[in-house]
């Protein structure tokens, strides 16, 4: 059922790509790991990004928020690996930190 509920998703929502601005360095980097992730994760967090609630992200792929909020630490833990070894700008790498919350 999640498997199907996220086929849906995929099928269904397609992001609104005029927000990135490329010259944006911080903005680059964000949407370069943001591609980086499976296709699933990346859902998952677009998801959440844009309705700011793990209960309706849970409720849209027809999870569980708590499992909605287990992937999200994931996803975030790894966009951070990623900036780590693909971003040299600490500064970047900082408010990324902070941002991300991990």
């Amino acid at each position: 059922m999640i498997v199907e509920n996220l086929k849906r998703v995929m099928e269904d929502y397609q992001p609104d790509t005029s927000i990135w601005r490329e010259y944006d360095d911080m903005v680059l980097y964000l949407k370069q790991a943001v591609d980086a992730l499976e296709t699933s994760d990346r859902i998952i967090f677009v998801l959440y990004c844009e309705y700011g609630s793990l209960r309706k992200v849970g409720k849209k792929l027809g999870v569980s928020h708590s499992i909605i909020y287990k992937n999200l630490r994931r996803i975030k833990l790894q966009m951070l690996d990623w900036l780590k070894e693909n971003c040299k700008d600490q500064d970047i790498i900082s408010k990324y930190e902070m941002t991300l919350g991990v």
